[in-house]
C-alpha cells in the first residue's frame, strides 16, 4: 500500500465530506476505486487494503494534466489565428485573380468580335460562378474558423480563471469538464484555404473559330488539393541546399512554399514551428523567430560543432518525414597578419583561421562583419577592401562595389550598398562551383561562377583588420 503524504489541506467546503462518514472531510483518493475517502474509510473500512494517495498529491497530478492540455491548446490557437489570416488573404487573391481573368478573356474575345460575343458572355458567367463558389467556400471556412477560435478561446479563459479559484477536490471532479472545453478537433477543421487563386483561360488556337467556338476556351479551377511543397533554405542563398555553418555564428533560415505552378513564396514565421537539436541530444534549443523588420526569417546560434537536427512544421504539419541534418564546423577567427603568434585564447577555443579553411566538395557557409571603414566616412587613402575566395593563385573577389574574376577586368557588382556593421553571408556551392555573397542589411547579393577547387576564403591581408567574424 502506498504511503499517503499527509499534507495539510484547505478547509473543506460543502460537498467535500465523505459520503459514508458525513462528519469527516475527504482526505484521500482511493486509486483502486477512484473514489474520494476519509481517514475512517482508509483505516477501518473496505478501502483499508487498497492503494490510495492524498488529495493534495492526486490534485497536483490532475492539475498538471489540465495545464499541459491548456498549453497545447494555446499553441494551436496561434496556428488557428494564422489560418484565419491566411484564408482572408487567399479570398482577396481570388477576387483579384478573377478580375485579371476577365481582362484576359476580354483580350482574347476582342480578336474575334463578331463570332465570339456569345462566348465572351458565357466565359464571364463561368468566371462569376467559379468566383462565387470559391468566395463562398472561403467565407464559410473563415466564419467556421472564427467560431472555433471564439469557442476554444472562451474555454481557455474560463479554464484559466476557474483553475485559480477551485479547490483540489473540484479539480478532480471537474477534470472531464475542463478537458471537454479544451478539446481541439484538428481533423474536423480545414486550416488552409484553397491553394491557389488562379483562374486559367485554356485556349486551343489550332481549332477553327466559326465551327467549334464553344470548344475554344473554358474556365478551370486550378485549386491544388495535394498542398504546397515546403522546403527549408538559408537566407541569401540561391538554392535549397543546407550549407555547413560555423560555431559562434548565427545562421539564418527561410521556409519557402512552392505551388503546382512552381511559384515560390516565403512562409511567415507565425505559421512555423521549429525545433533544432544539437549533438549529444541536449534537447531543443532557443530559436529566434523573425523580427519587426523581417517576419519570414528565423535564426539559430550554434555553440557546439557536429550534426544538428532541424524539424520544421508549417501550420502544424511537418515539412519532412525525418529531421533535416545540418552540419556545424568549429568556430573561426580572421588571421591578423601583423602578429607572429596567435593569441592564447585562440588555442583555448580551438578555433581555425577562416582564410586557412580549404574546401574540395560540398556546401559551406561563413559570415564576415564589416568593422570599418564606414562608407560614409572613407579615409583619404584608398584601401584594399577585398573579400572572396582563392585557390592560392587566383581570386574571385569583391572590392568596393566591383566584382573580379581571375584575369578579367572589373565588373559592376550588384552589391553596392554597404556600410560599417553590415553582416556578409557567404555561400560556397562546390557542386555548381558557385559563390554567393549576401548583405543581410541591404538584401543585396552577388554571384561568382566557375570557382575552381580546392578553394578557401580570401580576405586581402591589408584589410583584415576591417573585418570580424563575431
Amino acid at each position: 500500500m502506498e504511503k499517503a503524504c499527509l499534507v495539510p489541506a484547505s478547509e473543506p467546503k460543502a460537498g467535500q465530506f465523505c459520503q459514508h462518514h458525513p462528519s469527516d472531510a475527504v482526505k484521500f483518493l482511493c486509486r483502486t476505486c477512484n473514489t474520494l475517502v476519509c481517514r475512517t474509510c482508509v483505516a477501518h473500512e473496505a478501502h483499508r487494503s487498497h492503494k490510495y494517495v492524498s488529495i493534495v498529491n492526486a490534485s497536483a497530478k490532475e492539475r498538471q494534466t489540465i495545464e499541459d492540455n491548456l498549453r497545447i491548446t494555446k499553441q494551436k490557437l496561434s496556428g488557428l489565428r494564422g489560418s484565419i489570416f491566411w484564408v482572408n488573404d487567399m479570398k482577396s487573391q481570388v477576387e483579384a485573380r478573377a478580375l485579371e481573368a476577365e481582362k484576359e478573356i476580354d483580350s482574347f474575345i476582342s480578336q474575334n468580335i463578331a463570332t465570339l460575343e456569345r462566348k465572351r458572355a458565357q466565359l464571364k458567367k463561368d468566371v462569376a460562378l467559379l468566383r462565387e463558389k470559391k468566395v463562398q467556400q472561403l467565407t464559410h471556412q473563415k466564419e467556421t474558423l472564427k467560431l472555433v477560435l471564439e469557442q476554444i478561446a472562451s474555454g481557455v479563459n474560463y479554464t484559466e480563471q476557474v483553475l485559480r479559484e477551485i479547490t483540489d477536490v473540484e479539480v478532480i471532479t471537474m477534470k472531464g469538464q475542463f478537458l471537454g472545453l479544451l478539446e481541439f478537433d484538428q481533423v474536423g477543421l480545414q486550416w488552409e484555404p484553397c491553394r491557389t487563386s488562379n483562374f486559367s483561360i485554356e485556349v486551343d488556337r489550332s481549332l477553327a473559330v466559326d465551327t467549334i467556338v464553344d470548344k475554344m476556351a473554358h474556365i478551370s479551377d486550378n485549386d491544388i488539393q495535394t498542398g504546397d511543397q515546403y522546403f527549408l533554405t538559408m537566407l541569401g542563398s540561391n538554392s535549397d541546399a543546407i550549407f555547413t555553418a560555423r560555431c559562434q555564428q548565427s545562421s539564418f533560415f527561410v521556409i519557402m512554399a512552392m505551388d503546382a505552378h512552381s511559384r515560390v513564396n516565403k512562409v511567415g514565421v507565425n505559421l512555423v514551428d521549429v525545433e533544432i537539436t544539437p549533438p549529444e541530444n541536449k534537447g531543443p534549443q532557443k530559436i529566434t523567430m523573425g523580427s519587426k523588420d523581417d517576419q519570414y526569417t528565423f535564426s539559430y546560434f550554434p555553440d557546439v560543432q557536429g550534426t544538428h537536427l532541424i524539424q520544421v512544421s508549417v501550420a502544424g504539419q511537418k515539412i519532412t518525414k525525418e529531421p533535416i541534418c545540418w552540419k556545424v564546423d568549429p568556430a573561426v577567427y580572421i588571421l591578423d597578419t601583423q602578429r607572429t603568434f596567435l593569441s592564447p585564447e585562440v588555442f583555448e577555443k580551438e578555433e581555425e583561421s577562416l582564410t586557412g579553411c580549404w574546401f574540395k566538395h560540398g556546401w559551406h557557409s561563413w559570415q564576415v562583419r564589416i568593422l570599418a571603414p564606414d562608407k560614409m566616412r572613407r579615409p583619404p587613402v584608398s584601401l584594399a577592401f577585398e573579400f572572396g575566395v582563392t585557390d592560392g593563385n587566383r581570386t574571385w573577389h569583391w572590392n568596393d562595389g566591383r566584382k573580379y574574376y581571375p584575369n578579367s577586368p572589373a565588373l559592376v557588382s550588384t552589391m553596392g550598398n554597404w556600410q560599417c556593421g553590415d553582416i556578409l553571408l557567404f555561400y560556397l556551392d562546390l557542386d555548381f562551383k558557385q559563390l554567393v555573397v549576401y548583405n543581410q542589411r541591404s538584401n543585396e547579393m552577388d554571384t561568382w561562377n566557375g570557382i575552381s577547387v580546392p578553394i578557401r576564403p580570401y580576405i586581402n591581408p591589408q584589410s583584415a583588420e576591417y573585418f570580424g567574424v563575431k
